[in-house]
């Protein structure tokens, strides 16, 4: 079994700051699809937009909420891990997607998506996006 802890680090004008938005670590829930119930997984989510003003897209509690949904996904997901993976990945870019759509050309969004899920004595990763 993997030993993790996660100790996030952010600096905004050389103060750090007590929460990085964007992250998001959860257990199963009680209404885990078979295959998840032991799962943990961490998500990791940066939404950028093109307007040369560069504002927050969403607010950190928007992105908690989106992230929650996320987790959500993969939670309800049946079938293999890289499955549950995939609808996570999925479903943000349906939604950004529907979102630009709808947008005016300045203010189009675009993502990122880290996603480690443990399973067992097993982490797997994936990435979705410009991510580094």
């Amino acid at each position: 079994m993997f030993d993790i802890t996660i100790l996030p680090v952010l600096l905004i004008s050389g103060r750090e700051q007590s929460e990085l938005p964007g992250l998001y670590v959860a257990g199963a829930p009680r209404k885990a699809a078979r295959l998840r119930t032991q799962d943990q997984l961490i998500l990791f989510m940066s939404l950028a937009n093109n307007s040369p003003v560069k504002e927050t897209v969403y607010s950190p509690a928007q992105q908690q909420e989106m992230l929650t949904r996320l987790a959500e996904t993969f939670f309800t997901t049946s079938g293999s891990v890289t499955a549950g993976m995939r609808a996570v990945v999925t479903r943000l870019n349906d939604f950004l997607l529907s979102r630009n759509l709808r947008a005016q050309t300045e203010s189009q969004v675009t993502g990122s998506l880290n996603l480690a899920v443990l399973h067992g004595n097993t982490m797997l990763l994936a990435h979705a996006g410009a991510t580094q």
